[in-house]
């Protein structure tokens, strides 16, 4: 055939087909294309629909990525479910990554490595331990509501706090040598004091009841 063809019937090819030009599949609904077996595209794959994926896997070889190009937010979503990211060697996202929605989490079941800023516009919430090897810069209170036991261990280094510290239960110092309180200016008791060592005062001592 060297010119047009109008076929109002179904084709059967049972061979190989070379289309050198543009195959354009303009059915009003339903499947244009189905294929019961692979495809291979050898060029870039333009797709201005949905895709419904039935398959149990989507590979994409080492050489290659998947890429989605929008000029809003890209989306990748499941209707129900989770949606899980999981690699032989890691999941790396090399710009911001957002999880949003009222009921939307993100769960790590292994390590997370954030070498940018981590920013929470809701609760960040960790429920195994939490291993912070920098320092943290809390603008807001901290607080420690463990049922019991010891909410705060600081196994070394010192404790700098700048202002007023309220500690509504016993302060215990346990330092097994040396001084275990040290106070530089004026202290202000307003119940009893129990000595039980030996006290050493280099100025006077004012009883004044």
């Amino acid at each position: 055939v060297t010119a047009n063809a109008d076929i109002n019937g179904g084709i059967d090819v049972e061979g190989a087909s070379d289309i050198a030009d543009t195959l354009t599949l303009s059915k009003g609904s339903g499947n244009g294309l189905v294929v019961s077996s692979g495809a291979q595209v050898g060029g870039a794959l333009e797709l201005n629909g949905s895709v419904d994926f039935d398959g149990s896997s989507f590979d994409v070889d080492a050489s290659s990525y998947f890429q989605v190009d929008a000029q809003a937010a890209s989306h990748v979503k499941t209707t129900s479910g989770g949606l899980i990211l999981s690699g032989a060697s890691g999941v790396t996202a090399s710009s911001p990554l957002s999880v949003s929605g009222a009921t939307s989490h993100a769960h790590f079941d292994a390590t997370l490595s954030v070498t940018g800023a981590v920013h929470a516009k809701s609760t960040l919430r960790a429920d195994a331990a939490v291993d912070i090897n920098s320092t943290a810069d809390i603008s807001d209170t901290l607080t420690l509501s463990k049922g019991s036991g010891t909410a705060l261990t600081i196994s070394a280094g010192n404790i700098d706090a700048e202002g007023a510290a309220d500690i509504a239960d016993t302060l215990t110092l346990s330092k097994a040598s040396g001084n275990g309180l040290v106070v530089t200016a004026n202290a202000d008791i307003n119940g009893g004091l129990d000595v039980e060592g030996a006290s050493d005062i280099a100025d006077t001592l004012t009883l004044s009841k």
